[in-house]
């Protein structure tokens, strides 16, 4: 997933080696309060009850806003109850044919279920979307504050101008 691996080691994708083990984020190792994250073993409550033992720690990433702390979090290698794949292609596998190919496999073996896919880099221009839209609005209500601004002043100057006439009006023009 391109996650940094700081400390300890990844998943090795075996389900003997990574059973029973997780990795953390660094926000994960500040809320525990580790300060050897490394073979702690802690109490995980999902799917059941058990025991898991820290292998590595990963370095915080963005998961929901670019804008919001990295949220404590848990890792863990569970290929029998996922429902999301999360893969990455080679740079050399033409995207369309890679996806035809997986589509035909998911479905040979899955036939219940069609095979979705989206793309993470999409599913992150998503989230940052709304975070435009404010930047957008906040830069269009600056630029009209200096209209109001300017609105403003013309209205002070009508008024002082309105008022100076008729100051002078009654000064100049002689009572009949």
């Amino acid at each position: 997933m391109g996650i940094q691996i700081i400390n300890g080691r990844n998943f090795t994708g075996s389900l003997d080696a990574d059973s029973f083990t997780v990795l953390l984020n660094e926000a994960a190792v500040r809320l525990m309060h580790y300060k050897q994250p490394l073979n702690q073993i802690i109490r995980w409550h999902f799917p059941a009850p058990q025991h898991v033992k820290v292998v590595g720690i990963v370095k915080d990433a963005v998961m929901a806003s670019p804008f919001a702390d990295a949220q404590p979090t848990i890792f863990a290698y569970t290929p029998n109850w996922s429902n999301v794949i999360t893969y990455r292609l080679s740079p050399t596998v033409n995207t369309q044919t890679a996806i035809a190919q997986l589509t035909d496999i998911f479905n040979k073996y899955n036939p219940a279920y069609p095979y979705q896919y989206y793309f993470v880099d999409e599913s992150y221009a998503a989230k940052l979307d709304f975070e435009t839209l404010i930047g957008k609005l906040a830069a269009c209500l600056q630029r009209w504050q200096y209209l109001f601004l300017v609105l403003v002043c013309l209205v002070w100057l009508l008024i002082w101008l309105n008022t100076t006439n008729l100051v002078l009006n009654t000064l100049l023009i002689p009572a009949a």
